[in-house]
């Protein structure tokens, strides 16, 4: 079991799943990530998307730190079992915490809300090739509004390509695992469309 870390919710024990390709984030990481976020946004005003929710440790602690909603993205039906019974132990309502059973690849597509995503957390499977595709997705988004924060967690080996969309605010290593901190800026340059030409 992991602890969310801080907030309302603060000591409320999560149920993690197992299996090879299911790596939770660390409570370290999970700190340090937060504490990037922490000086840069404020709370109540994040609607939180979570595309590979597994545990929702991440979604869950967002809300905890006052978001104002989050949406949980998970595709396997067994870890969404899971992801229901945290969401259930944190006491949350769906209309302040909705769960999403689909691939985040097939279901971002047709998203469509009033709430308009603020803050989102991507962190797929490291094996699947995911990364860039969702990136690009996410660059295009009609819903992923200016301002708004990515924040992407990955295997230190692995050459992203940032969409130049996005700013990298933020890089950290820890261990086998870097986050990266992107951020949509207000005003986007009309040069700067597609992917950049370095890679991070």
């Amino acid at each position: 079991m992991i602890r969310i870390i801080s907030g309302k919710f603060k000591g409320c024990r999560l149920k993690v799943p197992d299996g090879r390709n299911v790596r939770p984030t660390t409570d370290r990481v999970r700190e340090a990530l937060f504490g990037m976020l922490e000086h840069r946004i404020v709370w109540p005003e994040m609607v939180v998307l979570d595309l590979y929710a597994g545990s929702g440790a991440l979604g869950l602690e967002a809300l905890s730190r006052g978001a104002q909603s989050a949406v949980l993205v998970e595709s396997s039906k067994r870890i969404a079992g899971i992801l229901r019974h945290n969401v259930g132990v944190c006491g949350l309502q769906p209309e302040t915490c909705r769960m999403i059973m689909d691939r985040a690849e097939r279901w971002l597509p047709d998203y469509e809300s009033s709430r308009i995503p603020s803050l989102v957390f991507l962190d797929p499977p490291y094996q699947g090739g995911a990364y860039d595709n969702i990136l690009q997705m996410l660059a295009t988004h009609p819903a992923l509004r200016p301002g708004s924060w990515v924040v992407v967690e990955s295997p230190t080996n692995l050459k992203l390509e940032i969409p130049q969309t996005f700013a990298t605010v933020q890089s950290r290593s820890y261990g086998s695992i870097k986050i990266q901190l992107l951020h949509k800026p207000f005003a986007t340059n009309p040069q700067s469309k597609g992917l950049s030409s370095h890679r991070t």
